[in-house]
């Protein structure tokens, strides 16, 4: 297994991902990867059972990452139970690639929160994202002051 970290801006990261050709990495999994993952655990960690972040946790991880992923989460609050990687790309005016740089930040902070899921789960099967619907609301909350 090959582990590649790729750390900077949002805008840098989607740069070297699409350099490095990762489109098929961001929206379809590869040979020998879930079809459904955790988005943003920490890398080598498994997402099954998982105990998911507190609200508290989710509030310190909004404070802690980029404004562009915390646009993405909040997008993704909005329809918790199903939101398709197509709607998602067609709303946000974004490609894959560019949401997968963006939502770095958000593995990158999910370091200090080892052991607990990531916010959320990319599904390659449906080609959608989910979230917790208690997550999503605290999420919402915090976009609406």
């Amino acid at each position: 297994m090959v582990k590649i970290t790729i750390e900077g801006n949002p805008d840098e990261v989607a740069r070297t991902l699409r350099r490095l050709g990762r489109q098929a990495f961001v929206d379809e999994p590869q040979d020998g990867e879930q079809e459904v993952e955790q988005v943003s655990s920490v890398p080598g960690d498994r997402m099954d059972d998982k105990p998911s972040l507190s609200p508290e946790e989710v509030t310190q991880l909004l404070s802690q990452i980029t404004p562009e992923a915390r646009r993405i989460l909040e997008e993704i609050a909005r329809h918790p139970d199903s939101y398709t990687f197509q709607d998602l790309q067609r709303t946000l005016n974004l490609s894959g690639t560019e949401i997968a740089g963006r939502l770095s930040s958000v593995g990158h902070k999910m370091r200090h929160f080892r052991g607990k899921a990531g916010p959320v789960t990319r599904d390659y099967t449906q080609r959608e994202y989910r979230m917790q619907p208690e997550l999503a609301e605290v999420i919402r909350r915090q976009a609406h002051g």
